[in-house]
């Protein structure tokens, strides 16, 4: 949201509106950063970096793997809508230097702050994620730890994520943006916190959402990668 009080990261409830709203001109998608987790994998503990991404990240991303699969649409539940699956994504340097590079690495555990997760894939050694300073150790489904995503994932909530969007062909970086801000009031509508205080409601309601290019390196509430 574009307000001075926000930071660059829309609830999930947002996030999903907005996949709904915007899905003739943009596949929308969303991630975390690399959150320091306790891991454990191959007999060894430590600590970790790992990404939550929605379950067509890696579609979106264009990202084929190098052993097993990646992440699909299945992997990652939506709000009110059951699990997400137990399963990761090792990063190729985290297979080759925690995992000896094992070929046969794909149904193996990875142990993340306590949760099982049974390793699908890996990545290309190509591949390292959207942040260019570091790559996280593994990737998981938003939720990867929870019964369920509670519908209260709200602005204040520790439920928000960067927004990304791969726009459809034919389509340009400004119609798109004129798309976001003619659909973004009533996302805003749709996704009112239900027990937020009249101060909360001004502010919640004085947010904008802006569209950047990934290629400028900055990151904004909607990203687009062209």
């Amino acid at each position: 949201p574009d307000h001075p009080d926000e930071n660059d990261t829309l609830p999930l409830t947002q996030f999903e509106d907005l996949q709904r709203r915007l899905a003739d001109v943009a596949d929308v998608f969303a991630w975390r950063d690399a959150l320091l987790r306790n891991i454990e994998g191959d007999g060894a503990q430590y600590q970790g970096s790992v990404n939550e991404v929605s379950g067509n990240f890696f579609a979106v991303m264009g990202v084929k793997p190098l052993l097993g699969r990646l992440l699909d649409a299945h992997d990652a539940a939506t709000i009110n809508a059951g699990a997400s699956a137990r399963v990761a994504v090792l990063d190729y340097r985290t297979w080759k230097t925690r995992f000896g590079g094992d070929p046969n690495v794909v149904g193996r555990t990875l142990v993340v702050d306590g949760t099982p997760l049974t390793i699908v894939g890996v990545t290309p050694e190509t591949f390292s994620g959207l942040n260019v300073s570091y790559a996280p150790d593994a990737t998981v489904p938003i939720g990867f730890d929870l019964p369920r995503i509670p519908d209260h994932a709200t602005p204040t909530s520790p439920f928000t994520y960067f927004v990304g969007a791969r726009l459809k062909d034919g389509v340009r970086q400004a119609d798109a943006a004129a798309r976001l801000d003619a659909v973004w009031p009533a996302v805003r509508q749709n996704t009112e916190p239900a027990a937020a205080s009249p101060a909360q409601r001004t502010r919640f309601f004085a947010t904008r959402a802006h569209l950047e290019s990934l290629r400028t390196g900055v990151i904004g509430s909607v990203t687009t990668i062209q």
